[in-house]
Parts: structure tokens; C-alpha cells; sequence
């Protein structure tokens, strides 16, 4: 489901998450053995989400710090359907009106997968307590691929994109570039430097052309974008 967002409040909170003191031991065993499979995995600090409620196009709720390990435990584990994942991420057109996504890296947690430039919330995104997801679209953008959203790309009002115990925050972005435009910047990024994370960009024309290796709410993005018609917005 992809809702309709006027207003975006996730508070940051000083009190600890209850999923990850209820299995504190388990996520320690399960990242060392991450860790052991994938020695390029990062703990770093990561927010989860408590009291989420979205209605009448207003979504709020409580940000919790803790770290990357409690995330994948969550991910792989099963949510004990109180703690959810909120993230934001990029909606980039091209001039041509195809979608631009990337393809991650095989040394990250999600290799192979095709998505958007996203990425997880950060201290830089904290505006009065409160995370701010386009500070994180913008950055994300130029980290993943040397663009920088400019501020008359965006169009309408945020989105989110709700899948099972995960949502998804954008807002679309109008790119007046080309796919191949976008991929040169992208190599001059690389090569200065860039993020690995990335190994290529994806060009999307069509929900005919939805590659296999994106996850669902990605799909529901393109098909929101073509306007499928087996879609249904509320």
C-alpha cells in the first residue's frame, strides 16, 4: 500500500529499543556469524521504530538507536510485530521519464539487489529530535551516485510505501539528465572515490522491465510510476 504523506514526524528517543534488549544474546550470536560469513559488514548505528501510526496522511513515530546487528536479526528473524523498519529512499526519473535505480554490491547485506539510492537514517539527519527523510534522500542520492537532488527536481508530496512491517518514505524526483548522463557521473563519482556499495545502475522504461531482483515495495514504486493498472493507491 502506498500512502499519501502530508506530514512526517519520527521522534528520536533516548530510551532503548525493547525488541533489541529482549534478544540482546541472540543478536550478538547472529552477527558474529554474519560478521564471520561477510567480514565487510559494518555495525553501525541504525534506527528502528516503535508506535508507528500513519492516518490522514500523517505518520508518526518513535525512533530508537541501536545498531545494524539488531536490524538483520530483525530482518531474518521475524518482527515481534511492535518494532518496525522505517527508511527513506530516493524516486529518481530520468528526462526520458524511465526510472534510474542501482545494483548493490556482492560484499553488502543486500548483494545483488536492485533498488533505489536509500539508505539508513543518520545522526546528520536529525532536525529538532525529530529525522528528517529528505536530508537522507539527498544525501543518499549523491553518495550512491554523484548526483545532487536539486530542490525544483521534486514533485508532490511524500510517499510511503507500506510492506508488511517496513515502510518506505519517498517523494519523486525529476532528473533532467539521461540514463547514460547519469552513469558518466556516476563513473567520475567512482573513481573519485564513490561508494562501493554500488557496482552499476539500472535503467527501468517499463513495468515490463522490473528486474527480479528488486524487492517489493521498489516494484510497487514503478508500478505507482507507470500507472499499472492492477494498482491500487489508497
Amino acid at each position: 500500500m502506498i500512502h499519501l504523506i502530508t506530514d512526517c514526524e519520527l521522534t528520536v528517543t533516548s530510551e532503548p529499543l525493547p525488541f533489541e534488549e529482549a534478544h540482546k544474546l541472540l543478536i550478538d550470536v547472529f552477527w558474529e556469524q554474519a560478521y564471520a560469513l561477510n567480514p565487510r559488514l559494518w555495525n553501525g548505528l541504525y534506527y528502528m521504530f516503535s508506535d508507528v501510526q500513519i492516518k490522514d496522511g500523517h505518520l508518526r513515530a518513535r525512533a530508537h538507536r541501536t545498531d545494524f546487528a539488531t536490524f538483520l536479526y530483525w530482518r531474518e528473524n521475524g518482527s515481534d510485530n511492535i518494532t518496525k523498519h522505517i527508511t527513506a529512499t530516493t524516486f529518481p526519473t530520468l528526462a526520458d521519464g524511465s526510472l534510474l535505480a542501482v545494483r548493490m554490491s556482492q560484499h553488502t547485506a543486500n548483494a545483488g539487489r536492485i533498488y533505489f539510492p536509500a539508505g539508513s537514517f543518520d545522526r546528520p539527519d536529525i532536525v529538532k529530535n525529530k529525522l528528517d527523510p529528505m536530508i537522507s534522500m539527498t544525501r543518499e542520492m549523491t553518495e550512491e551516485t554523484g548526483v545532487s537532488l536539486e530542490p525544483n527536481w521534486l514533485e508532490g508530496s511524500l510517499l510511503a510505501v507500506e510492506i508488511d512491517n517496513s515502510i518506505y518514505i519517498t517523494r519523486k524526483s525529476n532528473l533532467p539528465h539521461s540514463f547514460e548522463a547519469v552513469e558518466k557521473i556516476w563513473r567520475k563519482h567512482q573513481k573519485n572515490g564513490g561508494d562501493d556499495e554500488i557496482c552499476g545502475l539500472v535503467q527501468i522504461e517499463s513495468t515490463r522491465h522490473i528486474p527480479g531482483e528488486m524487492p517489493r515495495y521498489a516494484v510497487e514504486l514503478c508500478k505507482y510510476h507507470f500507472g499499472n493498472e492492477d494498482y491500487d493507491q489508497n
